[in-house]
């Protein structure tokens, strides 16, 4: 792979890993090993496809279209605002918990209100997308080494304490996994920059490899991550995992408790913030405007108490739509694909799988 297709693989890992790697362990907590792997790969796999799905539809439509261009050339401009409502409602949950995850970690870290120190977060991260102000691509991928070296450093940590445990997926253990799996779903989402992978590798190959790279670097990461924690901290695992960590390991782990939410919340605001009001953009057509549509209801909803698990789970709702149940609808209407053999039949099977999920999340089946 070449120097394009790394910042590519950065890019795509650094829009991943935010609140939900964070959230996933209190997800599975209550599933153990096994099914809280399960659950974690699940995801993956699910999500990994849907961006190979939205990666054919840009390059046999047109590939300098933005996916609201995508979305309406395939199903027209109901069917296009329908996908940005759902964008923006995943953005609305993703941005609320990552003011409750950096109030947090700064609450512990300067002894701060959080409610003042939410609000001040979301003015100058607001200033920031306003401002148009991107990372650039070294600083993004520098960002994620350093995420990773924490991660590594935190699981390596964790060893000596992790006590395995299995529990069976029993009548009860059904409703953490399907809701496991979808805090899982959000924390893969990565198809609003599908449109930059592609402008930064300028080929399907070359894009398709980016995006399995990633999606690898990205699945081993939170399956690790993930286990070390609830292997330590059991179902005393707390919403943002790592912040139970420091009561386990003591003092000295506690900066690296509080940096990890606090970088890894910081630059995903601003990405996700940015990707949201790009597409939002498409609709309104005026910047600003665009940008206090994104950034203005989740501070409302921090203020209204909203908790980071449950913005986590708003969000990961809404994913299943917009990042599963339309790519997979999308990739089912294409007659034909090289870049996955028998296309329609796995479309058929992840749509089968995002609908389940979407039901049991939603309807009172348990």
């Amino acid at each position: 792979m070449d120097r394009e297709g790394w910042k590519a693989v950065a890019l795509i890992v650094g829009t991943q890993i935010g609140a939900g790697v964070l959230g996933l362990p209190y997800a599975i907590k209550d599933l153990g090993f096994f099914w809280g792997a399960t659950a974690i790969f699940t995801g993956g796999i699910l999500m990994l496809l849907t961006a190979l799905f939205l990666l054919e539809a840009f390059y046999r439509t047109n590939p300098h279209f933005h996916l609201f261009d995508l979305m309406e050339y395939h199903f027209g401009s109901w069917g296009a605002v329908l996908f940005w409502i759902l964008l923006v409602v995943a953005a609305y949950g993703a941005l609320t918990a990552y003011l409750n995850g950096m109030s947090e970690a700064l609450k512990y870290l300067l002894g701060v209100p959080v409610l003042w120190t939410g609000v001040l977060l979301w003015l100058l991260l607001s200033f920031i997308v306003l401002k148009g102000l991107k990372l650039s691509s070294t600083v993004e991928s520098a960002a994620v080494v350093l995420l990773l070296l924490l991660f590594a450093v935190t699981v390596l940590w964790a060893i000596p304490y992790v006590h395995f445990y299995h529990v069976p997926l029993s009548k009860a253990g059904y409703d953490t996994f399907f809701m496991a799996t979808s805090i899982a779903v959000f924390a893969y989402f990565m198809h609003l920059i599908v449109p930059e992978v592609i402008r930064l590798t300028k080929s399907k190959r070359r894009a398709a490899e980016a995006i399995y790279t990633a999606f690898i670097i990205t699945i081993t990461t939170y399956i690790l991550f993930s286990l070390a924690v609830i292997g330590v901290l059991g179902t005393k695992t707390p919403e943002i995992s790592v912040f139970g960590l420091v009561k386990v390991f003591g003092s000295y782990f506690a900066p690296i408790a509080y940096l990890i939410p606090l970088f890894t919340m910081f630059t995903s605001f601003i990405g996700v913030s940015l990707g949201a009001s790009d597409m939002t953009k498409e609709f309104l057509r005026r910047r600003d405007a665009s940008v206090l549509v994104v950034v203005f209801p989740p501070v409302l909803f921090f203020l209204l108490g909203t908790s980071f698990f449950n913005a986590l789970f708003i969000g990961s709702i809404a994913l299943v739509l917009a990042g599963g149940i339309i790519p997979s609808i999308l990739a089912i209407k294409m007659k034909r694909s090289r870049l996955l053999p028998y296309r329609k039949l796995v479309a058929e099977i992840a749509l089968f799988i995002f609908s389940l999920i979407l039901l049991w999340d939603l309807l009172p089946l348990h």
